[in-house]
């Protein structure tokens, strides 16, 4: 049985890797590998404006768009 931390970390890795699979079905630039060493919102909005050439506005509208209130 698992006490509720390790569940919680569980958790959290599952919901990153369902965003992974996310931000590789929208911006298929990026590499599974790229995708899981960013470091948070931030890093993903700069690895966009990049790879991409957003603004900074666009690429946290859109970031923001397809996390929907959930941490990255």
């Amino acid at each position: 049985m698992q006490n509720d931390s390790t569940q919680k970390t569980d958790d959290t890795q599952e919901n990153r890797k369902t965003i992974v699979n996310e931000l590789r079905s929208k911006w298929g630039k990026f590499s599974v590998k790229e995708l899981t060493a960013l470091t948070g919102k931030d890093a993903l909005v700069s690895k966009l404006q990049s790879q991409y050439g957003l603004s900074k506005e666009r690429a946290v509208e859109q970031v923001d768009a397809l996390l929907k209130g959930r941490t990255f």
